[in-house]
């Protein structure tokens, strides 16, 4: 063996230290983490459809406020189909904002399209504040959205709105908060 790769197990071993020889965690650390993950996920509950919260980054200090919902599948006629997975959000960047994030990995240079109830698509800007696509989300019921996903390509998706702008009223009383 060479004498650096014993140093470098050495090293990697020495930060272990707080795991069971296995390499997990035990049973009362998991039972105490995912105690923690459902009183974070009840604080940020607004209604059955919505959760909101504030974080600021230890690192870059930009504080992030967030509604979100999940989306579902679509059929061909725009009905929901499916479990809801796919994350929706309106949130802001410090005082920026407010920003509709539609899916994960956006396919680079394409802008999403949304379609609230039966109103004309709106194809936007998924980088720049939308205020007045926001503003119309929270008197929708329903929205239907196509955004492109990197690699895959195009993907519907159905978003139920409701409580959308209860979860509004109370982000904005957690950003003002600060």
């Amino acid at each position: 063996m060479f004498p650096w790769a014993v140093v470098g197990l050495v090293v990697v071993l020495a930060g272990c230290e707080s795991l069971n020889p296995s390499g997990a965690m035990s049973r009362r650390q998991l039972d105490e983490h995912f105690q923690l993950v459902r009183e974070q996920e009840q604080r940020r509950k607004v209604n059955e459809n919505w959760s909101a919260d504030c974080r600021t980054d230890s690192v870059s200090a930009i504080r992030r406020c967030w509604v979100g919902t999940f989306s579902q599948a679509m059929n061909i006629d725009g009905n929901p189909i499916g479990p809801k997975r796919v994350a929706f959000q309106i949130y802001y960047l410090n005082e920026r904002g407010p920003y509709l994030d539609v899916g994960p990995n956006t396919f680079p240079g394409r802008s999403p399209t949304i379609r609230i109830e039966e109103t004309e698509p709106t194809i936007f800007n998924h980088q720049a504040p939308q205020p007045e696509l926001v503003s119309k989300v929270r008197s929708g019921l329903y929205a239907r959205i196509r955004y492109h996903e990197w690699p895959r390509g195009s993907d519907d998706r159905y978003v139920d709105l409701r409580g959308v702008g209860e979860a509004l009223d109370v982000l904005d009383q957690r950003r003002a908060q600060k």
